[in-house]
């Protein structure tokens, strides 16, 4: 082979190449799923998403109502990517994710939070089918929503919370996560797994839910603190429970170290006048 023929043949790689790279790029722009799913790289990639914003992306509920996610601000956001034909493993992340859910609404309220359940199978995950899987899953929470969308807010909000997804010989492979979003519409936490105790869920919410007022002067910023470190929960029941021991050392230290002060204060005081007589 001449200088002249390898050179045209390497610069037809070279192009062959680059037009790949851009097919590749314009079918993660329409909204398709990777090619492949990559394990490590899918790890790296939901690591680096904290901070990321989701405001602006659009979907329709299961009622056919239009929904921008920046709607959701001003409360924490938990958001579970799923598709609606899985058979098994999508299931086992709701049921998992329910319990955390039942136990995050006894201590915060249901008004504290929003949860979103959303499609990544473009094709198939319609609204219709999304509640059809939230109602089969068992799924019945006022602040729980099933949300569809099209391929290119699909993949956006994936790209945002750092989930990945790849077609496989039985549906998709995907990333087994849970992200938390804070008032503001930023990724703020990730959960890994299918099979967790809801304090893995449930601590990181009260934080991004409670420590944001934790430094009102009210009343209510007062309850909030209680609330966030008398929680505890109970491996026993499987659920959260006030811990009023918490609270009453509280009390008793406030009481002790507000003691010690007038003590000392007072023995100050007696210094100080019998230095300083009028």
């Amino acid at each position: 082979m001449s200088k002249v023929t390898r050179f045209i043949f390497a610069i037809s790689l070279l192009v062959f190449a680059s037009g790949q790279a851009d097919a590749a790029q314009q079918n993660l722009s329409k909204g398709q799923a990777d090619p492949v799913f990559d394990g490590d790289a899918a790890m790296v990639k939901s690591r680096q998403a904290a901070g990321n914003s989701i405001a602006g992306l659009r979907f329709v509920d299961a009622q056919g109502k239009r929904i921008n996610l920046a709607d959701y601000q001003g409360k924490p956001l938990i958001i579970n990517m799923v598709y609606s034909s899985c058979a098994h493993f999508c299931g086992v992340l709701a049921r998992n994710l329910i319990e955390a859910v039942e136990s995050a609404n006894g201590i915060l309220g249901k008004d504290a939070f929003n949860v979103v359940s959303v499609g990544f199978d473009t094709k198939a995950d319609t609204p219709v089918r999304m509640r059809q899987w939230g109602d089969s899953q068992g799924i019945d929470f006022d602040n729980w929503h099933m949300l569809a969308g099209d391929a290119l807010n699909v993949r956006k909000l994936g790209d945002a919370t750092g989930f990945s997804w790849a077609p496989s010989p039985i549906g998709f492979d995907h990333t087994a996560q849970t992200t938390l979003v804070d008032a503001e519409g930023r990724v703020a936490y990730q959960v890994y797994g299918s099979n967790y105790d809801p304090p893995i869920l449930v601590e990181p919410l009260k934080r991004i839910a409670l420590g944001e007022r934790l430094s009102m002067t009210s009343l209510d910023g007062l309850v909030n603190r209680v609330r966030l470190f008398c929680t505890v929960y109970d491996p026993k029941s499987g659920r959260y429970e006030f811990d009023y021991s918490i609270l009453i050392s509280i009390i008793i230290g406030t009481l002790i170290l507000c003691s010690v002060g007038t003590i000392v204060v007072r023995a100050w005081l007696r210094e100080y006048r019998a230095q300083h007589p009028a």
